[in-house]
């Protein structure tokens, strides 16, 4: 699963950013480029996009920073130019490795090309299916099939399943995916929007498949997919 970073304090730039790679892969929102930094020494992240507008650190010194850390392979990075002003002149930016410019006023398609170019493949979304649990997801639609059908589930639905299925029978607690699937700092987000996300998910499995308790719960625990 693609996993791409948004980078702003701005949240209708935001919220447009997810609507727009939603479908892309899994989008995670940080305010600000120390969150970023953070989030880039924990969580694997596979491309970078970065509002110049974000404020607390100029967007070359965001690149040397990930030049340095993580190396020459490190995530490519989108950087979105300010609202008045161009990030880094075009020259600069050609000596960068792995990094484009997409310019005020944002173009979707745009955008999703540059990211797809960055990334080097046609689709950032695609990846093998996975087949735990006698399943089988089409991560370019988010359907997930059975031996009775296909259902397609929302996005987040899609990205909790493929996350345990990565994981056939290990406990993954309400906190770890959290952090993972949703995107939260540790400690932060609430069970009770696992547990209703849990509970559509298992329905619409239900509707695909004959197996009883796909995922199990285990009070106090977490989840587990069954092997």
């Amino acid at each position: 699963m693609t996993v791409l970073m948004v980078v702003t304090a701005n949240s209708t730039l935001g919220q447009w950013a997810h609507e727009c790679l939603g479908n892309m892969g899994h989008v995670v929102s940080v305010p600000s480029a120390l969150d970023a930094l953070r989030t880039l020494e924990t969580l694997l992240i596979h491309g970078v996009v970065f509002d110049a507008d974000v404020g607390d650190m100029r967007v070359d010194r965001f690149y040397r920073w990930i030049r340095r850390q993580l190396g020459p392979d490190h995530p490519p990075v989108l950087f979105l130019s300010g609202s008045s002003t161009e990030p880094l002149p075009e020259e600069v930016l050609a000596r960068m490795h792995r990094v484009g410019l997409a310019r005020r006023p944002l173009d979707c398609s745009d955008v999703r090309r540059e990211i797809e170019r960055l990334l080097g493949s046609a689709s950032v979304a695609a990846s093998e299916d996975v087949t735990p649990g006698g399943l089988s997801l089409d991560p370019s639609r988010f359907v997930v099939s059975g031996e009775k059908g296909a259902v397609t589930l929302t996005p987040t639905e899609f990205h909790l399943l493929e996350y345990l299925m990565e994981r056939p029978g290990v406990i993954v607690g309400a906190e770890e995916l959290l952090e993972k699937v949703w995107g939260f700092e540790q400690g932060a987000g609430r069970r009770d929007v696992v547990r209703a996300h849990m509970r559509n998910l298992r329905a619409k499995i239900g509707s695909v498949t004959q197996r009883q308790e796909v995922i199990r719960t285990l009070p106090g625990r977490g989840y587990q997919l069954a092997v």
